[in-house]
């Protein structure tokens, strides 16, 4: 399941549970387009309640990130255990999407980017 959350400044995807089916995957796809059809220019994604990220649902992520550059919109991933992160590097994910520790420092970052 996934809850989205809108700011002012993002759209929040909350991941409530871990992407381990081709169908989560999918839903991670769509939430993902929805969230960049918004009128934000940041996207984040919470991983703090999430165990199994496979390989497929990174390469979403990495694959809508890259295609959402063009368009001045940004990924960042929040929350994500240790074992989440060394997966993502696996991947080479980290060279294309910012890690931080909580929303608001993935926002203030943004921000700091932006001005």
């Amino acid at each position: 399941m996934i809850n989205i959350r809108k700011t002012d400044e993002a759209v929040i995807l909350d991941i409530v549970e871990d992407l381990d089916t081709p169908h989560k995957a999918n839903q991670l796809e769509k939430a993902l387009k929805g969230a960049a059809s918004e009128d934000v220019e940041l996207v984040i994604i919470n991983l703090d309640q999430v165990q199994i990220v496979p390989q497929n649902s990174w390469g979403i992520i990495v694959a809508l990130a890259a295609e959402f550059r063009p368009e001045r919109k940004e990924i960042k991933l929040v929350g994500l255990a240790p074992h989440i992160r060394r997966q993502l590097d696996l991947v080479e994910g980290s060279k294309v999407i910012e890690i931080f520790e909580s929303e608001d420092d993935a926002i203030k970052s943004f921000s700091e980017n932006v001005t």
